[in-house]
Protein backbone atom coordinates (compact mmCIF):
# COMPACT_ATOMS: atom_id res chain seq x y z
CA UNK A 1 0.00 0.00 0.00
CA UNK A 2 1.51 3.04 -1.18
CA UNK A 3 0.93 6.12 1.47
CA UNK A 4 2.77 8.72 -0.03
CA UNK A 5 5.22 11.06 2.26
CA UNK A 6 5.34 10.07 5.78
CA UNK A 7 3.20 13.46 6.31
CA UNK A 8 0.62 13.01 4.65
CA UNK A 9 0.34 9.50 6.68
CA UNK A 10 0.32 11.19 9.50
CA UNK A 11 -2.32 13.47 9.05
CA UNK A 12 -4.83 11.15 7.95
CA UNK A 13 -4.08 9.13 10.72
CA UNK A 14 -4.80 12.33 12.84
CA UNK A 15 -7.66 13.43 10.41
CA UNK A 16 -9.64 10.32 11.69
CA UNK A 17 -9.65 11.21 15.12
CA UNK A 18 -11.80 13.00 17.14
CA UNK A 19 -11.98 15.44 20.62
CA UNK A 20 -12.55 12.58 23.25
CA UNK A 21 -11.36 9.93 21.35
CA UNK A 22 -8.59 7.87 23.34
CA UNK A 23 -5.27 7.05 21.42
CA UNK A 24 -2.27 5.57 22.02
CA UNK A 25 1.05 7.47 20.52
CA UNK A 26 4.11 7.00 19.68
CA UNK A 27 6.43 10.21 19.42
CA UNK A 28 9.79 11.62 19.32
CA UNK A 29 10.63 13.53 22.40
CA UNK A 30 14.08 15.78 23.49
CA UNK A 31 16.58 13.92 25.65
CA UNK A 32 18.47 15.61 28.22
CA UNK A 33 21.91 13.94 28.53
CA UNK A 34 24.81 14.11 31.38
CA UNK A 35 27.80 12.47 31.54
CA UNK A 36 27.12 10.64 28.26
CA UNK A 37 28.99 10.49 24.83
CA UNK A 38 27.20 13.21 22.75
CA UNK A 39 28.02 11.26 19.54
CA UNK A 40 25.45 8.51 20.89
CA UNK A 41 22.72 10.67 21.65
CA UNK A 42 19.43 10.83 19.94
CA UNK A 43 16.19 11.98 20.64
CA UNK A 44 14.00 8.93 22.40
CA UNK A 45 10.50 7.64 20.74
CA UNK A 46 8.33 7.40 23.84
CA UNK A 47 4.88 5.56 24.40
CA UNK A 48 1.69 7.68 25.96
CA UNK A 49 -2.33 6.66 26.35
CA UNK A 50 -4.06 9.39 26.98
CA UNK A 51 -7.49 11.70 25.73
CA UNK A 52 -7.60 14.02 22.43
CA UNK A 53 -8.17 17.37 23.81
CA UNK A 54 -7.30 19.13 21.05
CA UNK A 55 -6.55 18.79 17.57
CA UNK A 56 -4.52 21.41 15.78
CA UNK A 57 -3.00 21.77 12.16
CA UNK A 58 0.18 21.70 13.62
CA UNK A 59 -0.23 19.99 17.60
CA UNK A 60 -2.41 17.78 19.16
CA UNK A 61 -3.06 18.15 22.81
CA UNK A 62 -3.61 15.09 25.14
CA UNK A 63 -4.91 14.96 28.52
CA UNK A 64 -3.14 12.29 30.87
CA UNK A 65 -5.24 12.65 33.88
CA UNK A 66 -8.39 15.33 34.68
CA UNK A 67 -10.27 15.56 38.15
CA UNK A 68 -13.77 15.24 38.95
CA UNK A 69 -13.35 18.39 40.17
CA UNK A 70 -13.77 20.79 37.67
CA UNK A 71 -12.04 23.61 39.08
CA UNK A 72 -8.97 21.91 39.24
CA UNK A 73 -6.62 21.53 36.04
CA UNK A 74 -5.67 18.18 34.28
CA UNK A 75 -2.41 16.73 33.44
CA UNK A 76 -1.37 16.33 29.43
CA UNK A 77 0.92 16.28 26.42
CA UNK A 78 1.31 18.86 23.43
CA UNK A 79 2.79 16.81 20.67
CA UNK A 80 3.87 18.50 17.61
CA UNK A 81 2.19 16.62 14.61
CA UNK A 82 5.74 16.58 12.84
CA UNK A 83 6.65 14.85 15.90
CA UNK A 84 4.12 11.43 15.60
CA UNK A 85 5.66 8.26 14.45
CA UNK A 86 2.55 6.59 15.24
CA UNK A 87 -0.87 6.97 16.69
CA UNK A 88 -3.69 4.94 16.64
CA UNK A 89 -7.26 5.15 18.25
CA UNK A 90 -8.04 2.93 21.05
CA UNK A 91 -11.67 1.23 20.87
CA UNK A 92 -13.83 0.99 24.49
CA UNK A 93 -15.95 -1.84 25.39
CA UNK A 94 -17.63 1.31 27.08
CA UNK A 95 -18.36 3.57 24.69
CA UNK A 96 -19.10 6.48 27.07
CA UNK A 97 -16.25 9.06 26.90
CA UNK A 98 -16.36 10.36 30.05
CA UNK A 99 -15.58 7.40 31.68
CA UNK A 100 -12.03 7.08 31.63
CA UNK A 101 -11.59 4.53 34.21
CA UNK A 102 -13.26 1.02 34.81
CA UNK A 103 -16.23 0.93 37.01
CA UNK A 104 -15.30 -0.89 40.38
CA UNK A 105 -17.36 -4.23 39.65
CA UNK A 106 -15.04 -4.58 36.54
CA UNK A 107 -12.21 -4.35 38.77
CA UNK A 108 -13.37 -6.65 41.30
CA UNK A 109 -14.22 -4.19 44.27
CA UNK A 110 -17.24 -3.78 45.44
CA UNK A 111 -18.22 -7.35 45.60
Amino acid sequence: MNRGNKREFLNDSVAGLQVGDYVVCQYRDHCFFKDSNPSTQRPRVLRTVGRVHRLEPEFLTLTLETYSNPQLLGMGLVILRSDIVEISKLESKDSRKDSFLANESELGHGK
